[in-house]
């Protein structure tokens, strides 16, 4: 059996796991949906989810807010 797959075909996900508010004091983020904690890309196996790399969330979504401005500011051809 070892040079066969038993799971195939995976999917590549991601997720955002914000950070949690314990609900005591006043709201420490500005938004209801804050920017903070990691985010997580991985497999997902018969249901299970399966990290594979792990990255703070507020970083991930500034360069993805930085490649969307440089696609927009570049003229097409």
């Amino acid at each position: 059996m070892g040079d066969e797959y038993t799971h195939e075909n995976l999917s590549v996900v991601g997720r955002h796991i914000p950070d949690e508010w314990d609900g005591k004091g006043t709201n420490p983020y500005d938004t209801d949906d804050p920017v903070t904690g990691k985010y997580q890309v991985g497999v997902v196996i018969e249901g299970v989810f399966v990290p594979i790399a792990e990255r703070k969330a507020s970083g991930l979504f500034k360069d993805i807010e930085r490649a969307k401005s440089a696609d927009t500011s570049q003229p097409s051809e």
